[in-house]
């Protein structure tokens, strides 16, 4: 199933599939809190789904309605991508920057400037592909939480970063990265 927006998620959600197609969907967004609310009126009665995203925080799926809100990592480039799903916050060794079981994330706690290194595990991305993302199948989710380009400097938004600098997101939003300048340029989307 290809990507889903938290609309089409509602939409086509067991929790929802009864409804007729004339109900009121409401989605707001409160600052700075960050808490995003899904309201939508059946008829006379209403359906109330919350949810709290804290910015870059990695965690699993959440489950809206029956369906899953999951973060996704897209390479559009030539070169590998490393991701991680999960990553645990246990320290790694401080030197260590290559371990296959350590992440340098750099806004560990939710902005640049807030680094940390974790327990991780690395997966490989390839070339031209994706993974994660949206879904209504219990069985298919996978939520990525960070990613990095592990054999070559990269840039993120306008930030250069070093080979093996991590960046999380949540799971709400999708990083994508394209080529540019023969590098690959990142940059993450969808609400906080």
């Amino acid at each position: 199933m290809g990507s889903l927006s938290l609309v089409s998620l509602i939409k086509q959600s067991p929790l929802l599939s009864s409804a007729a197609q004339s109900n009121t969907l409401e989605i707001s967004l409160t600052l700075p809190n960050i808490t995003m609310k899904v309201t939508s009126i059946l008829s006379s009665s209403v359906i109330l789904a919350g949810w709290l995203f804290t910015p870059a925080l990695a965690g699993t799926c959440t489950n809206v309605l029956g369906c899953y809100v999951c973060g996704k990592a897209v390479n559009n480039t030539r070169w590998t991508m490393t991701y991680t799903t999960n990553p645990i916050d246990r320290a790694c060794p401080a030197t260590d920057t290559s371990h296959p079981h350590c992440c340098h994330i750099m806004n560990w706690g939710g902005s640049f400037g807030s680094d940390k290194r974790v327990v991780c595990r690395h997966q490989a991305l390839g070339a031209n592909s994706s993974k994660g993302g949206n879904t209504c199948s219990a069985n298919n989710r996978v939520d990525v939480d960070a990613f990095t380009y592990a054999d070559r400097d990269w840039v993120y938004g306008s930030r250069n970063m070093v080979r093996g600098q991590w960046v999380k997101f949540s799971n709400n939003q999708t990083a994508k990265c394209i080529e540019r300048n023969g590098k690959p340029y990142c940059t993450v989307s969808g609400p906080l």
